[in-house]
């Protein structure tokens, strides 16, 4: 009996060419992004024994990525060399629980559900956990817009925002601290405004200094208006022309910056630098240094293009009057390759980075932290531009840089390495892909701690490297753990929907080993966790719809597979996809079953149709499931050619 086509769960490439989105340009704030190789082979789904999963994942001379002998590839050697020594610290298989810091994962098959926590009170099932976290997170069921900036790979692999990742390191300053400093300051402008009155520069001093303390534990409204007093009384004491009072004014435009008030902002920053120019000429640094920072509080707007004229204005300044080696012309350069990036301009883009490396290197030395921030840069440029090879090469070269200067378990490092991984995983580098997140893993776990839902992230992209590249036993582990920290630390809505997701995986990775059962199970939990979620029903629904199909056809219930496959086809006609491989390769199972149920004009209609799909997706003769399409025409009696 021929085997149903399915395509695996997880980030599949063919599920990230064809979700991707040509407008994602630009990670705000963070400067990194990945897109997918867009060639007709990476849009294939790989099917359990027809297609030779193993032998597909064992592959890792694909395009996209090639190899080098760069110093970095010793470091993830030795990584690799550690692999199985890590693996198998992890909870045995065999022994029917997973024991972890959180409690005991329960594998009874006296409960509904195959995993659940066990309390000496009551068996809770995942179904019950994850909705009593939706109905704690009623403050985020409105879940946040996708930031159309973000390209769709990063938003997928890389959900948190990037000061998630360190979280644990960089805490808000606590009140034990900032309750004495408040009170002091109170204290202090009561005695001076008694002492010298409300209008004195000594209060306009302390004044300044409680907004800012007030700017640093995030209560912009009272910071905002202690500034405002400061800068009435240095205009009114020392006029508007005074050094002091523009300064004051440039940091009230700071703290509008940060309650997001832009056009307030904006307007203080174009304040100060019409009265510094009026003072020492229309080629003032100092006039260029707040012009910098107007045209960030620009790009937080969105006004891009403007953004970009006025830093222009202030590189020709720099140049003029500082040289250009000096640092802050390097630092111009670089706002500006960013901003070409935001606006999709990646070949402008990529060529100024390349000049800001070679001038970092030149003014601060080839091994600069500064230097390594622009590689970093410029492989983010060059991802968005979807050239991997050179993306992978700066990549290396930056990782080599802040290994050097600061430990391989350094945040900057844990960063880059993560990337060097989702490229390999992107492009189908598997084995090289597990190998980073090994290290990825190992540092988040050290920074955050065994059960922080980042490491279960982590986890969760290590299994999926793990399994791909053939390893089913170990991405079972990893799949396990990550679900185990989802369940018992999920604090977000991000965190439930991975619990979603890891059950997708373990259903594939159940139907990877026979045990077609335990994954109709699996994936009937994963398709009712998004329906409580809300979740709309293409395309991750629809996925676990078809992987449904496909496992109740190996255990010859052909009538469920059908239904599944119809509900499966119903969801991407609905969503308007039927141009996706994904619809095609449904269509390929549903012309499977119909054949295993004896409807043969069903079998050819849906197989002819499948065919349509295939060659207008761009998929020659030698893509698996257009193969597997037309063998079965023939075999049924269609003469066929390509």
């Amino acid at each position: 009996m021929p085997s149903i086509g399915t395509t695996r769960g997880g980030p599949t490439r063919a599920e990230l060419q064809n979700t991707k989105d040509p407008n994602n340009k630009w990670y705000a704030g963070m400067f990194s992004g990945f897109m997918v190789p867009p060639t007709a082979g990476a849009a294939e789904s790989r099917n359990s024994n027809d297609f030779n999963w193993a032998s597909e994942r064992g592959n890792e001379n694909r395009e996209g990525v090639e190899d080098d002998n760069s110093t970095v590839g010793e470091s993830l050697d030795a990584l690799g060399r550690d692999l199985g020594s890590d693996m198998r610290s992890l909870p045995s298989l065999d022994e029917g629980s997973l024991e972890g810091s959180l409690g005991t994962l329960s594998l009874s098959k006296k409960v509904a559900l195959p995993f659940s926590f066990l309390n000496p009170k009551k068996t809770e099932t995942v179904e019950s956990v994850v909705e009593k976290k939706i109905n704690n997170l009623k403050s985020e069921r409105s879940l946040t817009a996708v930031d159309k900036s973000v390209p769709y790979l990063q938003r997928r692999l890389q959900p948190r925002p990037p000061q998630v990742y360190t979280e644990a390191k960089k805490r808000t300053t606590p009140e034990s601290i900032v309750d004495p400093r408040r009170h002091m300051l109170v204290r202090e402008l009561r005695d001076a405004v008694a002492k010298y009155g409300r209008f004195d520069l000594r209060c306009a001093n302390i004044t300044a200094a409680l907004g800012d303390l007030y700017d640093e534990i995030e209560d912009h409204i009272q910071a905002i208006r202690l500034h405002k007093d400061a800068v009435s009384v240095f205009t009114v004491k020392l006029g508007d022309n005074d050094q002091k009072a523009l300064t004051a004014r440039v940091r009230l435009g700071e703290v509008q910056e940060n309650a997001r008030e832009y056009d307030d902002a904006i307007g203080t920053y174009y304040y100060v630098i019409s009265m510094t120019r009026a003072l020492d000429g229309e080629k003032s640094p100092k006039a260029a240094s707040v012009a910098m920072k107007m045209a960030e509080t620009l790009r937080k707007k969105g006004e891009n293009e403007l953004a970009i004229k006025t830093l222009k204005k202030v590189l020709k300044i720099y140049r003029e009057i500082l040289g250009d080696g000096h640092p802050k012309v390097s630092i111009v350069v670089d706002d500006i390759a960013k901003l070409y990036v935001s606006i999709g301009d990646y070949v402008k883009a990529s060529a100024i980075l390349e000049q800001v490396v070679k001038l970092k290197a030149a003014t601060m030395g080839a091994t600069d932290k500064a230097v390594a921030d622009s590689l970093v840069d410029l492989s983010s440029c060059y991802e968005c531009a979807e050239q991997y090879n050179k993306a992978m090469k700066n990549l290396k070269k930056a990782y080599k840089i802040q290994e050097d200067l600061e430990g391989e378990a350094s945040d900057a490092c844990i960063l880059t390495l993560e990337r060097i991984g989702v490229i390999y995983q992107a492009t189908g580098h598997f084995k090289k892909a597990a190998i980073a997140y090994l290290g990825v893993l190992r540092g988040r776990k050290h920074a955050l701690g065994e059960s922080h839902p980042t490491v279960a992230d982590t986890y969760f992209h290590l299994a999926v490297s793990l399994r791909e590249s053939g390893q089913e036993d170990k991405a079972f582990k990893c799949m396990k753990q990550a679900l185990n920290i989802y369940v018992g630390e999920g604090k977000n809505m991000h965190d439930v929907m991975m619990i979603a997701e890891v059950m997708h995986e373990l259903g594939v990775l159940h139907t990877l080993k026979g045990q077609h059962g335990e994954s109709i199970k699996m994936l009937k939990q994963e398709i009712a966790v998004r329906s409580k979620l809300g979740q709309p029903e293409y395309p991750s629904t629809a996925e676990a719809m078809k992987c449904l199909g496909q496992a109740e056809y190996e255990s010859k219930n052909h009538a469920r597979a059908l239904n599944h496959l119809k509900d499966a086809r119903l969801v991407y006609e609905k969503a308007g996809k039927t141009s996706d491989i994904g619809y095609g390769e449904v269509l390929l199972n549903l012309g499977i079953v119909f054949r295993a149920m004896r409807k043969q004009q069903k079998c050819r209609d849906a197989l002819f149709e499948a065919l349509t799909v295939f060659k207008n997706a761009g998929c020659d003769s030698d893509h698996s499931l257009l193969s597997k399409t037309l063998t079965i025409l023939r075999e049924m009696g269609h003469r066929i050619n390509i």
